[in-house]
């Protein structure tokens, strides 16, 4: 299978990866990273998203299929004031008034 990016509005569309992700399943982006689950070689493996280089194999272990992944960084942790939602037993959409 083909890995490819492309921008937002649908233009500058490039081939990250050509060759060497067979079954690509899940993906997660961090930094200057790619990380994909590939359900063919049942491994875990990273490359550069810009380029493709720097491919690694993270984890392949017997017995282990890995599927979805998910990034967990400090960076990514949400450290803003707490949801006024986080409790709430209502049954629609609650959206917090701006600071301002």
């Amino acid at each position: 299978d083909t890995v490819e990016s492309i921008r937002m509005d649908g233009t500058d569309r490039r081939v990250i990866l050509d060759t060497v992700a067979k079954h690509p399943f899940s993906m997660a982006v961090f930094e200057d990273s790619l990380y994909w689950s590939d359900w063919d070689m049942k491994e875990i493996v990273s490359c550069n998203k810009f380029t493709g280089k720097n491919y690694k194999t993270l984890v392949k272990e017997a017995g282990i299929h890995p599927m979805g992944i998910t990034i967990s960084h400090p960076l990514l942790t949400h450290t803003g004031p707490p949801s006024p939602c986080t409790n709430s037993t209502c049954s629609h959409v609650c959206l917090p008034k701006p600071l301002h």
